[in-house]
């Protein structure tokens, strides 16, 4: 396949945060850069901190930038031992949670006057169903929670400004059930299901 022919992608992890002295999502998206799925797309990956002001801005910047055909969002819950395949984001609740710079978003919304709730076009029950076919070294889980703060946000953002799908994967902590290897095989084998749905591959 020639270069000019692969498929654009967008992968961004979150930077540190609280506990995540070392975030798994960065570590893992990392792994994805050593992979041989750069053989078959052109990879773009992007280091997202923890920061409600910097996303909002920066989102948009690099949809506009990039213009991927595919762009997967990466982050660490702490309270999960599966890689969780978000199926939409919610555009209220920022206020509550402080980020890395101690503030919390301007307004109780992400978007302004966006609908409160936009869920993913990729069909993620199909995608659940096809990565554990393939035997993917972690267990996933289908989720409709993001969690209110800067992954909900980022994803939010990302499904408002971006014109094409958009997908949110929360991986275990650092310390959890898999090594980095895995949970980057697992998202390699996810994306490229994923590419494949939207016929991409």
């Amino acid at each position: 396949m020639a270069d000019r022919e692969k498929p654009t992608v967008l992968v961004t992890g979150f930077g540190p945060f609280g506990p995540h002295k070392v975030n798994s999502s960065m570590v893992a998206v990392k792994g994805l850069v050593e992979s041989d799925i750069t053989n078959l797309i052109d990879l773009v990956t992007e280091e997202l901190p923890v920061i409600y002001e910097y996303v909002q801005n920066e989102v948009p910047n690099l949809w506009k930038k990039h213009k991927p055909k595919l762009c997967i969002h990466v982050g660490v819950h702490g309270l999960t031992d599966k890689v969780l395949l978000e199926t939409c984001a919610h555009n209220d609740g920022y206020q509550c949670k402080p980020d890395i710079n101690f503030k919390v978003n301007s307004t109780d919304h992400c978007v302004q006057g966006a609908p409160e709730l936009l869920h993913t076009p990729i069909d993620l029950k199909t995608i659940h169903k096809k990565a554990k076919e393939k035997g993917v070294p972690c267990e996933i889980a289908l989720s409709d929670d993001p969690g209110r703060y800067l992954c909900d946000f980022t994803y939010f953002t990302s499904l408002h400004h971006g014109d094409s799908p958009t997908v949110f994967i929360h991986l275990p902590p650092i310390q959890g059930p898999y090594t980095c290897e895995e949970m980057a095989e697992t998202l390699k084998i996810i994306i490229l299901l994923i590419l494949e749905q939207i016929q991409l591959l």
